[in-house]
């Protein structure tokens, strides 16, 4: 049974900052992303008090979540959030998560950019100038988050 006070605390300390009007960063989305999987999961064996308690954190967090991606930022941040949790569970899955299986995550994680960055391109009047232009500002905002999250980590 996961911790559930702990998912309560932390659960309260990212709404609490969303409720006051400061932005979440990637940890709070990381944290509550966290809290809503975690606590869907230990729903199904709780019962009564207890049940409905958690059953609205739950609903709660999953607010939270949703009224903090109305902001494009946040909303990028969730998305990698999401992303991230679905890519490194499927990596546990299927590749054991260990450092050999690197290509094949990065790899993954290419295609999806790819396949994203599809739509406005072929939409667009001039395909190859706006290729050029989402693959240089794709590079860009590449090498700035790889830049603050490895600063960020101490690496």
């Amino acid at each position: 049974m996961p911790n559930l006070r702990s998912f309560e605390t932390f659960a309260a300390i990212a709404y609490a900052k969303l409720v006051e009007g400061r932005a979440l960063d990637m940890r709070d989305v990381q944290i509550l992303w966290h809290c809503q999987d975690e606590l869907a999961k230990a729903l199904v064996s709780l019962t009564g008090t207890a049940r409905e308690y958690f059953t609205e954190l739950e609903a709660l967090v999953r607010l939270a979540i949703g009224r903090a991606s109305t902001d494009p930022g946040v909303f990028a941040t969730v998305v990698a959030v999401e992303l991230k949790e679905l890519l490194d569970k499927r990596v546990g899955e299927y590749l054991s998560g260990r450092m050999d299986h690197f290509p094949a995550i990065l790899m993954a994680t290419i295609n999806l950019v790819a396949d994203v960055l599809r739509g406005p391109i072929t939409l667009s009047s001039d395909p190859d100038k706006t290729r050029d232009a989402l693959l240089q500002s794709t590079g860009e905002h590449l090498r700035a988050n790889v830049e603050k999250f490895t600063r960020s980590a101490g690496a």
